[in-house]
């Protein structure tokens, strides 16, 4: 793809010329940037302000703090985070650039969808506060999780501006990347070493008009499902159970989204595994009297000693071994009592939501 992109670029520079070609590059980012000028100013003017936490940093139990006002006049966005921790010890940091895109997809998702994203959207959201804090890191600050920030950043802009557009911006998802890898040999094989890693779905946020996506990546996420079968065909390992968890998107009028289960058993060898996550503290958030959804969970030995993990580890399993991993349900949207009493049967007849639920959370009987 990158070949027949430059192929055709050098084609397009012979047939007009690079002046001619940079011309028309140079219009088009000023194209975007007046089109962005006029869709921000289409959103109320104001300062609206929001926090939330992630559990911890993985060397310490401290939850870390994220702040972010949100500042819309004329015709740009700034997105202070002035007021979240400083900067920690550990990989769960984020620099200037990947806070940045926190705002500007908030922004995009409340724009018309047709506007391109270049510079000229880019030079219209700004990213302000003092180096050294938790999502403007710097030198010689480790970034591995800072997307772990920057999910649960998204969601607290959506949150702060949900005042500003009501009903436009949806309650909180799952909020998380959920990486997990794991590494050994293939004792099924030959022996060699292997390493696998994968980010698991979960449930979106309901929001003012549907319920929540349910399994779905959230977000700034973009990687795709992993198939049992091809996991299974390349790689030492069975997935046992993979299935959406009953009850996980919080209540409301409109339900969040479902949380995913999915039980890794390595039944050839041990393996060194790894989760770098989070969100088994903080659940996501509903809204206009959505309740929580479900948080996430992650359970060495599932069937046997149940031993729940924190959300940044690293352990040795052994041959025979399981992990579960239960990510997180959406919060919902609107009050519990106003949910159409045929859509709580509807869930309940689909596995999405229990009887015991349904009688205790919505008042109605199945």
């Amino acid at each position: 793809a990158n070949v027949i992109g430059a192929r055709r670029l050098q084609a397009l520079t012979e047939r007009y010329t690079p002046d001619v070609v940079m011309g028309f590059c140079d219009e088009l980012i000023a194209y975007t940037e007046r089109w962005a000028d006029r869709e921000i100013r289409k959103l109320p003017e104001g300062v609206y302000e929001a926090e939330g936490f992630r559990d911890d940093d993985g060397f310490t139990d401290r939850p870390i703090r994220l702040k972010a006002k949100v500042i819309l006049r004329d015709g740009h966005m700034h997105l202070d985070v002035t007021g979240s921790d400083p900067q920690r010890p550990s990989p769960m940091n984020c620099n200037r650039a990947m806070a940045k895109t926190a705002a500007v997809f908030a922004l995009r998702c409340l724009m018309d969808d047709r506007i391109p994203v270049n510079e000229g959207l880019l030079r219209r959201v700004h990213l302000d506060g003092p180096d050294g804090l938790i999502c403007t890191a710097v030198r010689p600050a480790a970034v591995v999780g800072g997307w772990e920030l920057c999910m649960r950043l998204t969601e607290i802009v959506f949150l702060a501006l949900h005042p500003a557009v009501p009903g436009r911006v949806p309650a909180a998802g799952k909020g998380c990347i959920v990486n997990l890898g794991f590494g050994g040999h293939d004792h099924r094989r030959n022996g060699e070493y292997y390493c696998y890693m994968e980010t698991i779905a979960g449930g979106n946020g309901s929001r003012s008009r549907k319920d929540g996506p349910d399994a779905v990546q959230t977000n700034l996420q973009n990687t795709e499902n992993a198939p049992i079968e091809e996991v299974e065909i390349n790689y030492p390992i069975r997935i046992r159970r993979y299935e959406l968890i009953t009850d996980s998107g919080g209540a409301g009028k409109f339900r969040g989204g479902m949380g995913v289960r999915r039980d890794f058993e390595f039944p050839y060898g041990p393996c060194q595994w790894t989760i770098l996550s989070d969100g088994r503290k903080f659940a996501p958030w509903g809204l206009d009297g959505g309740a929580f959804g479900r948080p996430q969970h992650f359970v060495l030995d599932p069937e046997g000693e149940k031993r729940e993990l924190s959300s940044k580890c690293t352990l040795d399993i052994p041959k025979g071994g399981r992990v579960r991993v239960e990510t997180a349900g959406g919060g919902g949207f609107g009050e519990i009592r106003d949910r159409d009493r045929d859509a709580v049967l509807r869930d309940v007849r689909d596995g999405k939501v229990s009887d015991e639920a349904a009688r205790g959370i919505y008042g109605v009987t199945p």
